[in-house]
């Protein structure tokens, strides 16, 4: 069974040939031949032919690759951000019996902004700023990971909202920028942000016994 797991993992990251692969690498050979290489007269069509197909098949395969290669990256990133600042907070809640800090004030929920696209980003970082300035927002100090972490939050109805958004999306620009020599569009950024959003969303419904009311939006 365990070998099973691992050769299932190994084809799932491709390390390993899938089937697909498997049968498109056999393709090109078996049309070539059974389309013109047995045609003695003319064994040039048969080998242009599968080489042709090939050369399509190949372009496909990259660029899957390339598509499963960036949805890791962005899904390593949602996990990063829920490992390293939900999961201590949601800790801290609890630890406090639902309070947030020495706050005294009982967490309502946590709220956390995930923007559509990365010009999105830029303008709610901006609008968070702007609630902190109006005094909307006020940051209280909470220990993450040993660290400090200044943590947004909003009283509602005498209970607290706490507010974010992940910075670390400016991470996942910065690297199809550098990737893709800066043609990495607002409009292509909108499916790297939603595998980040389904990513994070998957592990927040494993989280379900926290006890810590999460909600994402769309900022």
């Amino acid at each position: 069974m365990i070998r099973l797991n691992m050769i299932a993992t190994f084809i799932r990251r491709g390390y390993v040939p899938n089937a697909w692969e498997v049968v498109s690498g056999a393709l090109p050979t078996w049309l070539g031949y059974n389309q013109y290489l047995k045609d003695d007269a003319l064994p040039w069509r048969g080998y242009l032919f599968s080489s042709l197909i090939l050369i399509a098949i190949l372009v496909v395969l990259t660029l899957r690759r390339i598509t499963k290669r960036n949805q890791m990256v962005s899904e390593a990133l949602a996990t990063g951000y829920f490992y390293s600042l939900w999961r201590p907070i949601a800790a801290n809640i609890k630890h406090n019996g639902g309070r947030l800090g020495t706050s005294g004030l009982i967490v309502k929920k946590i709220r956390i902004y995930v923007p559509r696209n990365k010009n999105n980003l830029k303008a709610l970082h901006r609008d968070f700023i702007a609630r902190r300035t109006n005094g909307e927002y006020t940051q209280v100090n909470v220990v993450v990971h040993d660290r400090n972490k200044d943590v947004d939050i909003a009283v509602d109805n005498g209970q607290l909202v706490i507010h974010d958004f992940p910075n670390t999306l400016n991470s996942l620009h910065a690297y199809m920028g550098f990737e893709s020599d800066n043609s990495y569009s607002n409009e292509k950024s909108v499916r790297y942000h939603n595998w980040f959003r389904d990513r994070l969303t998957r592990l927040l419904d494993m989280e379900d016994g926290s006890q810590v009311h999460t909600e994402i939006v769309e900022g």
